[in-house]
């Protein structure tokens, strides 16, 4: 899958995943396979708290991509993908945005989220037409 960075923040990496994987396929994988945490999917459709192999999270990735946008969240300068990122629109209004995201257990509490929502907020406000 090929990556497009599509914006930054002080701390973060934020890439669009699409078609295939090129170069990390295998550590892209191990990392998006740490997201798969009890406790980071409680709240998310049952289907995904039944992946634990590294072909299941291949498999997975390739329906999320057929149905969203899929970003990468990485941290800066280590080449580590903490989260994901999802952006799909509505099927029942293509005006609506639905926006979603996972983050590795081990990254909670250290503003992370915060940061990446802010910037997100930012560029969807300044692209709105009123």
């Amino acid at each position: 899958m090929s990556r497009k960075k599509l914006f930054t923040t002080s701390r973060l990496i934020i890439d669009q995943l699409n078609d295939f994987f090129e170069d990390n396929e295998t550590q892209i994988i191990k990392d998006i396979k740490m997201l798969f945490n009890p406790e980071v999917l409680e709240f998310l459709p049952s289907d995904w708290k039944n992946i634990k192999t590294e072909d299941q999270v291949e498999n997975w990735l390739k329906r999320q991509l057929k149905e969203s946008d899929l970003c990468f969240v990485e941290l800066k300068g280590e080449k580590k993908i903490i989260g994901l990122l999802f952006l799909y629109y509505s099927k029942d209004n293509s005006d609506t945005l639905n926006i979603g995201y996972l983050l590795n257990k081990q990254y909670w509490g250290k503003g992370y989220a915060s940061e990446l929502w802010q910037v997100l907020k930012e560029i969807i406000n300044n692209q709105l037409v009123y």
